[in-house]
């Protein structure tokens, strides 16, 4: 697998309109560069990338007051569409999961309580790596070229660009 890092800051709803618009970068940027506009505009410059798809969930996240660090969410009717704006109509989303299917997410800082340790295994859940993105794209790949077979999903993480061979 990748090793990757994930860094979160906050966006306004126009920063994200403007950033999923924009062929190339956004004007905003060139104004007053935040985090998420510079790394957008090196990738972009860099690598020639653009957004291909749009994955869409519904969440349902639960912090657990008597184990503040721990988070625990569960993703379901996973989709994706390869319109990658915010208006994306739902008629163009296909299911990346069959629809019963769901993604479950536990989430801490430190360590994580036997308790929930052994609830789980007595649940047999065991952890796995997952990309709700990765399955996104691979089901749009499968509309495309008619292979809607939902076999073994690939997991890893994907990158695409527009116009690369």
């Amino acid at each position: 697998g990748h090793i990757g890092k994930k860094d979160r800051h906050p966006l306004t709803l126009a920063e994200a309109e403007d950033l999923l618009a924009s062929p190339g970068f956004s004007k905003l940027s060139e104004d007053e560069p935040g985090p998420v506009q510079a790394i957008y505009s090196r990738l972009v410059k860099q690598f020639t990338l653009s957004p291909v798809a749009s994955v869409l969930y519904h969440r349902q996240a639960f912090h657990m007051p008597l184990y503040p660090g721990v988070r625990l969410t569960f993703d379901k009717g996973v989709r994706a569409s390869s319109i990658s704006t915010l208006e994306a109509p739902l008629t163009s989303y296909h299911y990346a999961l069959e629809p019963q299917q769901g993604v479950i997410e536990l989430k801490y800082f430190h360590t994580l309580p036997r308790l929930i340790v052994s609830r789980f295994r007595e649940l047999s859940l065991s952890q796995a790596t997952f990309s709700k993105y990765a399955a996104g794209i691979e089901t749009l790949f499968q509309h495309i070229t008619g292979n809607h077979h939902r076999g073994d999903r690939v997991t890893d993480d994907v990158f695409a660009s527009r116009g690369a061979s």
